[in-house]
Protein backbone atom coordinates (compact mmCIF):
# COMPACT_ATOMS: atom_id res chain seq x y z
CA UNK A 1 0.00 0.00 0.00
CA UNK A 2 1.06 3.84 -0.92
CA UNK A 3 0.46 6.10 1.92
CA UNK A 4 1.50 9.65 1.94
CA UNK A 5 0.72 11.20 5.26
CA UNK A 6 1.37 14.92 4.93
CA UNK A 7 -0.03 17.45 7.27
CA UNK A 8 0.22 21.82 7.94
CA UNK A 9 2.05 23.41 10.56
CA UNK A 10 0.15 26.02 12.64
CA UNK A 11 1.17 28.52 15.44
CA UNK A 12 -1.63 27.65 17.23
CA UNK A 13 -1.84 27.63 20.78
CA UNK A 14 -2.27 30.98 22.54
CA UNK A 15 1.20 32.60 22.55
CA UNK A 16 3.26 29.46 22.48
CA UNK A 17 6.06 28.71 19.67
CA UNK A 18 6.74 25.58 18.26
CA UNK A 19 9.30 23.46 16.99
CA UNK A 20 9.88 21.57 13.80
CA UNK A 21 11.31 18.40 13.21
CA UNK A 22 12.42 17.70 9.48
CA UNK A 23 13.76 14.28 8.35
CA UNK A 24 14.10 13.53 5.22
CA UNK A 25 15.60 10.12 3.84
CA UNK A 26 16.02 8.36 0.43
CA UNK A 27 13.00 6.90 -2.02
CA UNK A 28 10.93 4.60 -0.30
CA UNK A 29 8.28 2.20 -2.23
CA UNK A 30 5.92 3.80 0.27
CA UNK A 31 5.58 7.57 1.22
CA UNK A 32 4.90 8.97 5.18
CA UNK A 33 5.36 11.83 6.63
CA UNK A 34 3.70 12.93 9.92
CA UNK A 35 3.05 16.14 11.43
CA UNK A 36 2.94 16.45 15.40
CA UNK A 37 1.76 19.56 16.87
CA UNK A 38 2.39 20.39 20.41
CA UNK A 39 2.65 23.21 23.16
CA UNK A 40 6.36 24.03 23.51
CA UNK A 41 7.59 27.22 25.31
CA UNK A 42 10.38 28.74 23.38
CA UNK A 43 12.31 31.93 22.87
CA UNK A 44 12.03 32.51 19.24
CA UNK A 45 9.70 31.91 16.91
CA UNK A 46 11.28 30.70 14.24
CA UNK A 47 13.10 27.93 16.55
CA UNK A 48 13.17 24.93 14.32
CA UNK A 49 14.83 21.54 15.36
CA UNK A 50 16.22 19.32 12.10
CA UNK A 51 18.00 15.85 11.33
CA UNK A 52 19.62 14.93 8.51
CA UNK A 53 20.38 11.01 8.44
CA UNK A 54 23.56 11.80 5.44
CA UNK A 55 24.94 14.49 7.87
CA UNK A 56 23.85 13.60 11.25
CA UNK A 57 23.34 17.72 11.43
CA UNK A 58 21.04 18.75 14.59
CA UNK A 59 19.96 22.66 15.12
CA UNK A 60 18.12 23.52 18.21
CA UNK A 61 18.03 26.66 19.73
CA UNK A 62 15.45 26.41 22.08
CA UNK A 63 17.88 24.62 24.48
CA UNK A 64 22.12 24.85 25.05
CA UNK A 65 23.89 22.40 24.30
CA UNK A 66 22.46 22.12 20.75
CA UNK A 67 19.22 20.57 22.39
CA UNK A 68 21.15 18.26 25.00
CA UNK A 69 18.72 19.45 27.29
CA UNK A 70 15.52 19.17 25.70
CA UNK A 71 12.47 17.25 27.90
CA UNK A 72 9.12 16.28 28.48
CA UNK A 73 6.45 16.35 25.11
CA UNK A 74 9.37 17.51 22.62
CA UNK A 75 11.39 14.81 23.88
CA UNK A 76 8.35 12.43 23.24
CA UNK A 77 7.59 13.82 19.83
CA UNK A 78 11.05 13.43 18.66
CA UNK A 79 11.22 9.98 19.56
CA UNK A 80 7.95 9.33 17.69
CA UNK A 81 9.28 10.86 14.70
CA UNK A 82 12.58 9.03 15.07
CA UNK A 83 11.29 5.32 15.24
CA UNK A 84 8.34 6.61 12.75
CA UNK A 85 11.20 7.11 10.20
CA UNK A 86 13.06 3.48 10.80
CA UNK A 87 9.66 1.92 8.65
CA UNK A 88 10.76 2.16 5.27
CA UNK A 89 7.22 3.44 4.44
CA UNK A 90 7.84 6.52 5.98
CA UNK A 91 9.57 9.46 4.25
CA UNK A 92 9.52 12.01 6.91
CA UNK A 93 8.00 13.00 10.04
CA UNK A 94 7.70 16.64 10.56
CA UNK A 95 6.99 18.47 14.55
CA UNK A 96 5.17 21.20 13.70
CA UNK A 97 6.24 21.22 9.79
CA UNK A 98 4.62 23.51 7.62
CA UNK A 99 3.58 21.25 4.30
CA UNK A 100 0.33 19.32 3.91
CA UNK A 101 0.47 16.13 5.01
CA UNK A 102 -2.26 13.01 5.52
CA UNK A 103 -2.05 12.46 9.56
CA UNK A 104 -1.89 14.98 12.14
CA UNK A 105 -1.24 13.79 15.54
CA UNK A 106 -1.57 16.80 18.12
CA UNK A 107 -0.26 16.44 20.94
CA UNK A 108 -2.90 18.74 23.04
CA UNK A 109 -6.18 19.29 22.58
CA UNK A 110 -6.06 23.13 23.10
CA UNK A 111 -4.47 23.30 19.61
CA UNK A 112 -6.90 24.77 17.08
CA UNK A 113 -5.73 25.44 13.71
CA UNK A 114 -7.39 23.49 11.46
CA UNK A 115 -4.98 20.39 10.04
CA UNK A 116 -5.33 18.42 6.54
CA UNK A 117 -5.45 14.78 6.44
CA UNK A 118 -6.47 12.51 9.08
CA UNK A 119 -6.62 14.32 12.50
CA UNK A 120 -5.56 12.02 15.41
CA UNK A 121 -5.53 13.69 18.81
CA UNK A 122 -2.79 12.46 21.44
CA UNK A 123 -4.56 12.44 25.04
CA UNK A 124 -1.56 12.12 26.75
CA UNK A 125 -1.64 15.65 29.06
CA UNK A 126 -4.26 16.10 32.02
CA UNK A 127 -6.06 19.05 32.80
CA UNK A 128 -7.25 18.31 36.40
CA UNK A 129 -9.65 20.49 38.31
CA UNK A 130 -9.79 23.40 39.41
CA UNK A 131 -7.78 24.73 37.24
CA UNK A 132 -9.21 23.40 34.01
CA UNK A 133 -12.31 21.74 32.90
CA UNK A 134 -11.11 18.22 33.62
CA UNK A 135 -9.52 15.90 31.38
CA UNK A 136 -12.73 13.74 30.11
CA UNK A 137 -14.51 17.04 30.20
CA UNK A 138 -11.42 18.69 27.82
CA UNK A 139 -11.58 15.79 25.66
CA UNK A 140 -15.40 16.12 25.10
CA UNK A 141 -14.88 19.78 24.56
CA UNK A 142 -12.57 18.82 21.05
CA UNK A 143 -13.23 15.63 20.19
CA UNK A 144 -15.47 16.90 17.02
CA UNK A 145 -12.22 18.00 15.81
CA UNK A 146 -10.67 15.25 15.08
CA UNK A 147 -10.69 11.95 13.16
CA UNK A 148 -9.06 9.23 15.72
CA UNK A 149 -7.63 9.27 18.88
CA UNK A 150 -4.68 7.69 20.96
CA UNK A 151 -4.42 7.53 24.54
CA UNK A 152 -1.49 6.74 26.95
CA UNK A 153 -3.88 4.30 29.05
CA UNK A 154 -6.97 2.05 28.73
CA UNK A 155 -8.11 3.94 31.67
CA UNK A 156 -8.40 7.06 30.09
CA UNK A 157 -9.72 5.86 26.75
CA UNK A 158 -12.73 3.73 28.59
CA UNK A 159 -13.40 7.30 30.56
CA UNK A 160 -14.12 9.28 27.25
CA UNK A 161 -15.80 6.70 25.44
CA UNK A 162 -14.52 6.14 22.49
CA UNK A 163 -12.45 4.07 20.58
CA UNK A 164 -9.30 4.51 19.54
CA UNK A 165 -5.33 3.07 20.29
CA UNK A 166 -3.71 2.93 23.27
CA UNK A 167 0.06 3.86 23.48
CA UNK A 168 1.47 3.60 26.62
CA UNK A 169 4.79 5.72 27.09
CA UNK A 170 8.38 4.04 26.35
CA UNK A 171 11.47 4.82 26.10
CA UNK A 172 14.16 4.65 23.27
CA UNK A 173 17.26 2.17 24.11
CA UNK A 174 19.99 4.26 21.43
CA UNK A 175 19.37 7.11 24.08
CA UNK A 176 18.30 5.61 27.71
CA UNK A 177 20.69 2.32 27.85
CA UNK A 178 22.87 0.90 30.80
CA UNK A 179 25.84 3.60 30.97
CA UNK A 180 29.33 3.63 32.20
CA UNK A 181 29.87 4.04 36.41
CA UNK A 182 30.51 7.40 37.65
CA UNK A 183 30.82 8.27 40.65
CA UNK A 184 29.80 11.99 40.22
CA UNK A 185 26.45 11.13 39.57
CA UNK A 186 25.88 8.10 42.28
CA UNK A 187 23.20 9.52 44.67
CA UNK A 188 21.62 7.69 47.26
CA UNK A 189 18.17 9.07 45.80
CA UNK A 190 17.53 10.25 42.85
CA UNK A 191 14.78 12.02 41.17
CA UNK A 192 13.93 13.92 37.61
CA UNK A 193 10.85 15.73 36.81
CA UNK A 194 9.45 19.35 37.74
CA UNK A 195 7.41 19.82 40.52
CA UNK A 196 3.95 19.22 39.02
CA UNK A 197 2.22 16.95 41.66
CA UNK A 198 0.46 18.44 44.73
CA UNK A 199 2.36 19.13 48.02
CA UNK A 200 0.75 16.16 49.95
CA UNK A 201 2.06 13.77 47.04
CA UNK A 202 5.45 15.26 46.74
CA UNK A 203 6.12 14.99 50.87
CA UNK A 204 4.86 11.43 50.86
CA UNK A 205 6.70 9.82 47.99
CA UNK A 206 9.87 12.20 47.65
CA UNK A 207 10.37 14.48 50.52
CA UNK A 208 9.72 12.92 53.81
CA UNK A 209 13.24 11.37 52.53
CA UNK A 210 15.32 14.27 51.79
CA UNK A 211 17.74 13.48 54.62
CA UNK A 212 18.91 10.08 52.91
CA UNK A 213 21.05 11.53 50.24
CA UNK A 214 18.13 12.61 47.60
CA UNK A 215 19.11 14.76 44.82
CA UNK A 216 16.44 16.39 42.55
CA UNK A 217 17.21 17.67 39.00
CA UNK A 218 14.51 19.72 37.43
CA UNK A 219 13.36 23.26 36.99
CA UNK A 220 15.00 25.17 40.01
CA UNK A 221 12.26 27.73 40.02
CA UNK A 222 9.51 25.19 40.85
CA UNK A 223 11.18 22.95 43.52
CA UNK A 224 12.93 26.26 45.27
CA UNK A 225 14.81 24.42 47.47
CA UNK A 226 18.21 23.19 47.91
CA UNK A 227 17.68 19.08 47.05
CA UNK A 228 16.85 20.51 43.17
CA UNK A 229 20.51 20.93 41.72
CA UNK A 230 18.96 22.45 38.31
CA UNK A 231 18.56 20.46 34.91
CA UNK A 232 19.95 17.20 33.34
CA UNK A 233 21.20 16.82 30.30
CA UNK A 234 19.97 13.72 28.33
CA UNK A 235 23.16 12.04 27.84
CA UNK A 236 23.65 12.63 31.93
CA UNK A 237 20.22 11.18 32.34
CA UNK A 238 20.72 7.84 31.32
CA UNK A 239 24.13 7.93 33.60
CA UNK A 240 22.22 9.03 36.73
CA UNK A 241 20.06 6.81 36.36
CA UNK A 242 22.95 3.63 35.91
CA UNK A 243 24.94 4.79 38.50
CA UNK A 244 22.14 6.11 41.59
CA UNK A 245 21.61 3.86 44.22
CA UNK A 246 17.71 4.41 44.22
CA UNK A 247 15.23 6.06 41.60
CA UNK A 248 12.26 7.96 43.56
CA UNK A 249 9.27 7.52 41.08
CA UNK A 250 5.57 8.77 41.35
CA UNK A 251 2.75 9.89 39.24
CA UNK A 252 0.46 12.75 39.16
CA UNK A 253 -2.53 11.17 40.83
CA UNK A 254 -4.86 11.56 37.63
CA UNK A 255 -2.21 9.14 35.71
CA UNK A 256 -2.29 6.44 38.28
CA UNK A 257 -6.11 6.47 38.99
CA UNK A 258 -6.33 5.85 34.93
CA UNK A 259 -3.19 3.49 34.90
CA UNK A 260 -0.74 5.91 32.78
CA UNK A 261 2.57 5.29 33.36
CA UNK A 262 4.79 7.97 33.25
CA UNK A 263 7.87 8.37 30.72
CA UNK A 264 10.51 8.30 33.31
CA UNK A 265 9.52 4.12 34.57
CA UNK A 266 10.63 3.47 31.07
CA UNK A 267 13.41 5.15 31.00
CA UNK A 268 14.99 4.36 34.33
CA UNK A 269 14.42 0.45 33.67
CA UNK A 270 15.80 1.05 30.38
CA UNK A 271 18.87 2.07 32.05
CA UNK A 272 19.40 -0.70 34.44
CA UNK A 273 17.93 1.28 37.32
CA UNK A 274 16.17 0.47 40.68
CA UNK A 275 13.04 2.36 41.14
CA UNK A 276 11.36 2.47 44.44
CA UNK A 277 7.32 4.14 43.18
CA UNK A 278 4.06 4.66 44.38
CA UNK A 279 2.08 1.97 43.68
CA UNK A 280 -1.24 1.32 41.74
CA UNK A 281 -2.87 -2.46 40.54
CA UNK A 282 -1.93 -1.23 36.66
CA UNK A 283 1.40 -0.55 37.43
CA UNK A 284 2.08 -3.91 39.98
CA UNK A 285 0.33 -6.11 36.95
CA UNK A 286 3.11 -4.86 34.79
CA UNK A 287 5.85 -4.43 36.31
CA UNK A 288 5.73 -5.95 39.60
CA UNK A 289 8.92 -7.78 39.17
CA UNK A 290 10.87 -4.59 38.22
CA UNK A 291 10.72 -2.03 40.88
CA UNK A 292 9.66 -1.86 44.64
CA UNK A 293 6.40 -0.24 45.53
CA UNK A 294 5.87 1.80 48.63
CA UNK A 295 3.16 3.42 50.34
CA UNK A 296 5.16 6.25 51.14
CA UNK A 297 6.47 8.24 54.02
CA UNK A 298 7.50 5.52 56.74
CA UNK A 299 7.16 2.73 54.63
CA UNK A 300 9.35 4.69 52.05
CA UNK A 301 12.52 5.67 54.74
CA UNK A 302 12.28 1.95 55.52
CA UNK A 303 12.63 0.36 52.46
CA UNK A 304 15.50 2.91 51.79
CA UNK A 305 17.48 2.22 54.43
CA UNK A 306 16.98 -1.47 53.39
CA UNK A 307 18.31 -1.37 50.10
CA UNK A 308 20.76 1.12 50.78
CA UNK A 309 21.97 -1.23 52.93
CA UNK A 310 21.81 -4.08 50.66
CA UNK A 311 22.70 -3.15 47.14
CA UNK A 312 22.44 -6.70 45.68
CA UNK A 313 18.88 -6.80 46.78
CA UNK A 314 18.19 -4.36 44.05
CA UNK A 315 20.30 -6.41 41.33
CA UNK A 316 16.93 -9.00 40.23
CA UNK A 317 14.52 -6.30 39.72
CA UNK A 318 17.26 -3.92 37.38
CA UNK A 319 17.91 -7.26 35.51
CA UNK A 320 13.89 -7.88 35.30
CA UNK A 321 13.43 -4.08 34.19
CA UNK A 322 15.74 -3.62 31.82
CA UNK A 323 14.64 -7.02 29.86
CA UNK A 324 10.66 -6.17 30.15
CA UNK A 325 11.53 -2.90 28.25
CA UNK A 326 13.78 -4.06 25.93
CA UNK A 327 11.09 -6.94 24.86
CA UNK A 328 7.91 -4.91 24.63
CA UNK A 329 8.29 -0.90 25.68
CA UNK A 330 10.40 0.54 23.23
CA UNK A 331 9.14 3.21 20.94
CA UNK A 332 9.53 1.17 18.22
CA UNK A 333 6.83 -1.28 19.44
CA UNK A 334 4.68 1.48 20.16
CA UNK A 335 5.25 2.88 16.88
CA UNK A 336 4.55 -0.19 15.12
CA UNK A 337 1.11 -0.08 16.78
CA UNK A 338 0.80 3.20 15.91
CA UNK A 339 1.57 2.23 12.53
CA UNK A 340 -0.94 -0.26 11.69
CA UNK A 341 -3.42 1.45 13.39
CA UNK A 342 -3.57 4.17 10.92
CA UNK A 343 -3.15 1.90 8.05
CA UNK A 344 -6.85 0.18 9.51
CA UNK A 345 -8.34 4.35 9.17
CA UNK A 346 -6.93 5.64 6.02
Amino acid sequence: MKINITIPYKDSLKKSTYHAFDHTRGNGIEDITFNFNMDTDLTSPSTFWRAHTKNKTTYSLNTKENGKNVQGDELVARLWAKNLLEDERVVCADINGKDKYDVTISFNPLIHEPNSGFKVLYMQNIFPKPNWTGTVEMFQESSSRYDGFVFPSQGLKDLCGEDGLVCQFATDLDIFSPREYNQALDFNLCFVGNKIRDETTTERYMMCAKEKGLVIFGNRFGWQNEYCRGKISIEDESVLYSSSKICLNSHVGEHLQNGTFNFRIFNVLACGGFIISDHSKHLEDEFGDCMVFTSGYQDLAEKVDYYLNNPDETLKYREAGLKKVREKHTFKHRMDDLFNWLEGKI
